[in-house]
């Protein structure tokens, strides 16, 4: 590591890297960089129609640019000048089973901003999310305390918690409206900042909503963060916070995967690493034998042919293993989505016959349930393969187990990498094949919840955490924080505000359920158009030939440098270069040697240039 600062000795609380992190201040955007000087102001975007349909109350907003102040501008907010200190509610959200990115240097950015823009201001942040932001369970945020966490994470500045269960519609919402409002002007607060992922983010929008409705004129600011990209605007938010941090920790494990698969020469591993974006950005990095994904067919996917079936996955890897067994290569990596078992096409068929079978849940609570031979010989053919090779306690928890919708439940703990990993041994040794296989399995996923930031997390955190302070101060209720640009050095960056309402898919891709319960949508399951195309070009050589790479941990620069363009996510640079310099950034080319001539009788020519060269 290579710091600018000189070492200091760590606190008991800290290691010595953690030490040396905590005094780089990360670099902003040119806007943010000069607040001493100016403070900026909010200009709306152009060349973007506005979203009405969700929320009517807000038809008419676009999104907006954080830009230095000059004259002559067409401004969308007050005119800027330092304001009386502000108190301001922090929220820090996320579904505790999944365990959400940390808002590394939000709070830092918010603070730094605050103390320029309203000085004075305090922050107080809210235990356990949602619910207890509802309970008025809060205490002080100090600045020193703050800052001693930069670069670190977060989350020991405040408990994370979710939202209770339900839509976010203000019918449903009702006591929460109330309970928000008594704990606004208790505190008297000013704004309130949700940091969280979709579905918090919808609840936070339906406060903006509800709050003036009801007499509150607290301002509702969102920042969003999802380690498995699931939130998703064109131009305005590329990627989000956490998934840097995510697909750098898990390409370092699955570097490593690889690493031992071409040195022990005869293990298959399964690897389970998050979402399809994530797992698709984790495939490139380390140019894994294969991937499985769970790309539905929507409409608006580009990648329809990965929706296939739990058989035709099992064929697909079964002619892999094959092909790589005739030519010697007795080991593979293959990375596998989360939720794969979940979303296979016979899975959702299965639940439907299940529930014809066996009635809901107050059926199955009066009668006598049959056994799993019993309803294995009622089952139809193409599901009940299926069926007999799933594990005894998936079967028994899709029999007798209903969610809340009344549907067959799934074991909270599936491990999908082992049940596809001994689907794909049990097909081999049916078939008589030759190319049997040693698989071991490894989930990941977890390992990518709360590493330390990467580089480029830390700037996105910090730029983020100055444009949310920046909305609260022009009072923007209903936007979420963003950053535009981020392709380019950071000194180049566009803070911006993107409303509520574009989170959500445009109407030819809203989801019914999740319109009528005002919920955003989760799109980790969509891929980038580019992206999809590079890793078709790639797909078949990867297959055959071993070209594992091992991105290696994260590096942290002690001036906080994000590192070249190249460093950046492949889901983020999709949106700016073209699809030959991404298969460059993928595979770079290399300059073909001259065929080795070997000087014998009869000459014999050597050409090696076809393994040097993939791309």
């Amino acid at each position: 590591l290579k710091m600018a600062s000189p070492k200091a000795a760590p606190s008991p609380r800290w290691t010595t890297l953690q030490a040396e992190r905590k005094q780089v201040v990360p670099p902003l955007p040119r806007v943010c960089a000069e607040l001493n000087k100016v403070l900026p102001q909010f200009v709306e975007a152009d060349g973007v129609e506005p979203r009405p349909e969700l929320y009517p109350e807000y038809a008419s907003l676009l999104p907006i640019f954080l830009r230095k102040s000059e004259k002559g501008s067409t401004v969308a907010s007050e005119p800027s000048a330092p304001r009386s200190p502000l108190r301001v509610g922090i929220v820090l959200a996320g579904e505790r089973r999944s365990l959400p990115a940390p808002p590394v240097n939000i709070l830092s950015g918010i603070i730094k901003y605050l103390s320029v823009a309203a000085p004075g201001s305090t922050l107080l942040g809210f235990h356990h999310g949602p619910t207890g932001f509802l309970e008025g369970r809060c205490r002080e945020l100090v600045k020193d305390e703050v800052l001693e966490n930069m670069n670190q994470g977060g989350w020991s500045l405040c408990s994370y918690g979710t939202c209770s269960p339900g839509g976010f519609t203000k019918e449903e919402r009702k006591q929460d409206i109330e309970l928000a409002k008594g704990v606004c002007e208790t505190e008297r607060l000013d704004a309130i900042v949700v940091i969280a992922g979709p579905r918090d983010l919808s609840w936070a929008a339906m406060l903006s909503v509800a709050l003036p409705e009801v007499g509150c004129s607290t301002t509702v600011v969102g920042v969003p963060h999802s380690k498995n990209l699931n939130m998703h605007v064109p131009r305005f938010m590329a990627v989000t916070l956490g998934f840097d941090s995510a697909r750098r920790m898990l390409g370092e494990i699955a570097g490593n995967i690889c690493v031992d698969a071409l040195s022990s020469k005869k293990y298959w591993h399964f690897v389970r690493c998050g979402e399809d974006a994530l797992t698709m950005e984790v495939a490139l990095m380390t140019r894994c034998t294969t991937s499985v994904l769970t790309v539905e067919g929507r409409h608006g996917s580009d990648f329809e042919e990965e929706r296939m079936s739990l058989l035709d996955a099992l064929q697909k890897l079964q002619e892999i293993i094959e092909r790589r067994r005739k030519i010697g290569r007795l080991s593979g990596v293959v990375l596998l989505s989360s939720h794969l078992i979940e979303r296979l096409p016979e899975m959702e068929k299965l639940k439907r016959e299940l529930v014809e079978i066996l009635g809901d849940a107050e059926t199955l609570a009066k009668h006598k349930p049959p056994t799993p031979q019993e309803v294995e010989r009622r089952l139809t053919p193409d599901v009940k393969e299926m069926f007999k090779r799933l594990p005894r306690n998936v079967r028994v928890s899709l029999m007798y187990e209903r969610d809340a919708n009344g549907q067959p439940m799934l074991p909270v703990d599936l491990e999908g990498e082992r049940i596809l990993g001994r689907f794909v041994h049990e097909s081999l040794r049916a078939a008589k094949s030759s190319a049997s296989i040693a698989p071991r399995f490894h989930n990941v996923e977890l390992m990518s919840n709360a590493p330390l930031p990467s580089p480029f997390d830390c700037a996105f955190g910090y730029a983020l955490g100055h444009t949310a302070a920046a909305l609260v101060c022009a009072k923007k209720t209903f936007y979420v924080a963003s950053v535009a640009n981020m392709h380019q050095p950071v000194s180049e960056w566009e803070p911006c505000g993107v409303p509520f309402s574009f989170l959500h898919p445009e109407a030819d891709d809203l989801n019914k359920s999740h319109r009528d319960r005002l919920e955003i949508q989760k799109t980790g399951w969509r891929l980038r158009t580019n992206l999809v195309e590079v890793y078709r070009q790639f797909r078949d050589a990867w297959a055959e030939c071993n070209v594992f790479a091992s991105p290696g941990p994260i590096q942290f620069d002690g001036g906080g440098d994000v590192g070249p363009m190249t460093s950046r996510p492949f889901s983020l640079l999709a949106e700016h270069v073209s699809m030959s310099e991404l298969k460059q950034m993928i595979q770079p080319r290399v300059d073909l040697p001259q065929p080795l001539k070997i000087n014998c009788t009869p000459p014999i020519a050597l050409d090696v240039r076809c393994y040097e060269n993939l791309s």
